[in-house]
């Protein structure tokens, strides 16, 4: 069972580089949120990462067991950024004959990370991300065009860390999912 959401969302811009999307509201029946979130232009759509996300105002009215606040740090800012997360679904692509996905439990975001455009760290990540190892153990790199390698380096990258959440998998459900035909 989901939880009802409210969401009420204002949209502007912002002087300082970005694009700033809006401010959202969300009211869960025990929780009131506002959210502000930044992003600056990005064109790569494999990254879905948007570089700030503050919650600049809590009002709890309960405990909730379900949504957990914990404060995340990023290296380009040292503060501690409040993330508020509620357990995401994770699933496991099947391979093979049967195919299709398989639960594996509904995880928190336990890390945050922001990697700035042509950082090291970035470089590595990106060089792990487009290589595999084959079943001998030979790193092969995926053959891409240049201007794809420069547009990836030109953009800022958000990696995410997920922890399995006891809570929320003993207390809700499984996901059921229905094939659409």
């Amino acid at each position: 069972m989901e939880p009802k959401q409210d969401n009420q969302s204002e949209e502007s811009e912002q002087e300082d580089g970005g694009v700033k999307l809006g401010v959202e509201h969300v009211n869960l029946p025990n929780l009131s949120v506002q959210t502000e979130v930044t992003a600056i232009n990005d064109t790569d759509a494999s990254t879905g990462a948007s570089p700030t996300k503050q919650a600049d105002e809590l009002t709890p009215e309960g405990p909730t067991p379900a949504l957990h606040s914990t404060p995340q740090s990023s290296p380009q800012t040292d503060q501690a950024t409040p993330l508020l997360t509620a357990p995401i679904a994770i699933f496991e692509q099947q391979h093979g004959r049967n195919g299709g996905f398989h639960f594996l439990g509904y995880h928190t975001l336990a890390r945050l990370d922001f990697l700035a455009p042509h950082s090291e760290p970035l470089m590595r990540m990106l060089e792990q991300k487009f290589s595999h190892k084959d079943r001998f153990g030979n790193v092969k790199q995926k053959q891409r065009h240049a201007t794809a390698w420069r547009t990836s380096l030109g953009q800022p990258w958000a990696v995410l860390n997920f922890t399995l959440d006891p809570i929320a998998n003993a207390e809700l459900p499984a996901p059921v999912i229905k094939c659409l035909e």
